[in-house]
């Protein structure tokens, strides 16, 4: 299971039989029987949002195959009001403390809004799409609870980009495809040249780190 690549966010069902993904179901209830994270976006609170769905969302995490909450968290490039953006993503802290389960974090312009819930509490933060500096990487490092998911943009990393990036150790390090076209593998071919690593190094170093997340036994 360690030559298996990690898919910590995606859109899309694994495409491989060597890759573990974890799809996002949004705020759903989903039949399905292969690992997805549920929760309630930034993006679809004006739309969604009222106590019966959240309700709703915290019965569906006592699925097996539930095995993260959100997408959920923080953007300031949205019209919806920031702190019933807090209020709502404090519920699915509470969630992630109470299941054990860690958080899939959408995070835009609005890292400095998420830091005291980073701080105040044990859950894990999987900051999905991390397109933080350098200086706030390093703000972040700080923290045990936080991890730091790439994808699409690697193909776009401009110079502030690249010098985030390898700040961040490979033990602190998921990758994803999100909603893009990517593979998986094409990821992961993409991050080890911008860091200048070995492929295989990569794929054991992510699947210890998503079994420590996920606590799962690798013996």
């Amino acid at each position: 299971m360690t030559e298996h690549y990690i898919n910590i966010h995606t859109h899309r069902k694994a495409r491989y039989k060597d890759e573990t993904a974890i799809r996002n179901a949004y705020h759903r209830h989903t039949d399905i029987h292969y690992p997805v994270s549920c929760g309630l976006h930034p993006w679809l609170i004006d739309r969604f949002y009222s106590t019966e769905l959240m309700s709703q969302i915290e019965l569906n995490l006592k699925q097996d195959h539930v095995w993260a909450i959100g997408e959920c968290g923080l953007d300031k490039a949205i019209n919806t009001d920031l702190e019933i953006q807090k209020s709502i993503l404090k519920a699915h802290v509470n969630w992630a403390e109470m299941t054990g389960k860690p958080l899939v974090i959408h995070c835009v312009r609005a890292y400095n809004e998420l830091l005291p819930f980073i701080k105040s509490s044990q859950a894990i933060f999987l900051l999905h799409g991390y397109k933080g500096s350098e200086e706030q990487s390093k703000q972040l490092l700080k923290f045990d609870n936080v991890f730091f998911s790439f994808g699409k943009r690697l193909f776009q990393a401009d110079e502030g980009y690249l010098k985030s990036i390898k700040t961040i150790p490979l033990e602190r390090t998921l990758l994803e495809t999100d909603n893009s076209n990517y593979t998986i593998k094409e990821i992961y071919k993409q991050y080890a040249l911008l860091k200048q690593l070995d492929e295989g190094v990569i794929k054991k170093q992510l699947y210890i780190t998503f079994a420590d997340i996920f606590k799962l036994n690798l013996r």
